[in-house]
């Protein structure tokens, strides 16, 4: 006998996604990516989760939340959002339901610069945030005075090789510089006291 289909307890309903980018399910609010506002979404409503789907494909899931007028937030359906008001960030909900090591991220090294950290939550949603976090701790080993998106990017695509001898070849044109310049100025007096000479002559 053929196996029958697994049974699925949940209650099936079809939401229009608000202009918030979010469908209200029991009066408490499930965002979705924000390019869906004004679509209906089908929605699979469990007693411990919330799936949301556009044309058969699966475009958000919830943990249930019970209560009243309550809000389950993902930053990373903001991303287009947020991209286009990067100053809305830091006080916005997204933020605060983020995950907790996002805010982290965020709060150490991206304050003042969210535009900068918007495009590496929309690299998060490529590697994961761990492969993010693995890469920072390598990076602050490697440069710690200036963690940037670019620096972690080049990280994460195993060019960590690539990047510290960048780093060596340009403290190297750093210290040579120096080095000219301090033998420049160590002319300067002479240069100066010939060119008296030569004005009373």
């Amino acid at each position: 006998m053929p196996q029958l289909p697994p049974f699925d307890a949940a209650r099936c309903e079809d939401l229009r996604a608000d202009k918030y980018s979010t469908i209200v399910v029991d009066s408490c609010h499930y965002s979705v990516p924000d390019t869906y506002v004004g679509k209906i979404i089908f929605t699979k409503i469990y007693s411990h989760k919330v799936i949301c789907y556009y044309d058969n494909t699966k475009i958000a899931e919830h943990e249930r939340i019970y209560g009243f007028n309550e809000w389950s937030i993902k930053i990373e359906h903001y991303l287009n959002t947020l991209k286009k008001k990067p100053g809305a960030l830091p006080s916005s909900t997204a933020l605060n339901q983020a995950d907790p090591r996002s805010q982290q991220i965020y709060h150490t090294y991206y304050t003042t610069r969210e535009k900068e950290f918007i495009d590496l939550l929309q690299y998060v949603g490529i590697v994961g945030i761990q492969k993010i976090l693995d890469a920072i701790e390598k990076l602050r080993k490697i440069d710690p005075i200036d963690i940037t998106t670019d620096k972690i990017k080049i990280i994460c695509e195993r060019k960590v090789d690539e990047y510290i001898e960048k780093t060596k070849t340009n403290n190297e044109i750093e210290d040579k510089s120096k080095e000219m310049l301090k033998k420049f100025g160590s002319l300067m007096p002479k240069e100066a006291e010939n060119f008296k000479e030569g004005a009373v002559i």
